[in-house]
């Protein structure tokens, strides 16, 4: 299923490269059919996006983040908040469609979404959910600190690339 998509999955990626969300290195083929892109986001921080037959996986989404820490709670929280009701119907990853997974191991943090729509347009969304979780949720109140020492930014000059 996944490699007879592989071209809608790849202009789905290359439509990100074009706008310049991140820059790829992909497609490879991973086992049972996975198609594997390795993405180079913010920072230079590199995601490995995987799609399977049951969905997408993309990890790790942030640098390292502990799982006892607060701001790993909230961005759980920030990140299964994005089913709620309350979203813009634009940006809300419909429960009913999307199933949302987040998992950290050792504090690689990994982000899930399955579901039965197209693999292109499942991709784009998870795409969607990560551009959202670095320009919303890393920009809100008390984190510019952990973004800077994360990302290794300049404290004058603290941007996003």
């Amino acid at each position: 299923m996944v490699m007879a998509d592989s071209d809608e999955l790849q202009a789905v990626i290359d439509d990100f490269v074009a706008r310049g969300t991140f820059r790829a290195e992909g497609p490879q083929v991973g086992t049972g059919g996975t198609a594997i892109w390795r993405v180079h986001w913010f920072g230079g921080h590199v995601l490995t996006l995987r799609v399977g037959r049951r969905g997408i996986a993309v990890a790790p989404v942030l640098p390292p983040l502990s799982s006892r820490s607060t701001l790993y709670r909230e961005l759980r929280a920030w990140l299964l908040a994005q089913q709620s009701a309350d979203q813009p119907a634009h940006r809300r990853l419909d429960p009913a469609v999307y199933r949302l997974s987040v998992n950290n191991s050792a504090g690689d943090i990994r982000v899930c979404l399955k579901s039965d729509a197209a693999p292109a347009d499942v991709l784009c969304r998870a795409v969607q959910l990560i551009h959202a979780l670095y320009l919303d949720f890393l920009n809100g109140p008390g984190r510019l600190d952990w973004v800077i020492e994360a990302f290794g930014l300049d404290p004058d000059n603290p941007r996003l690339r």
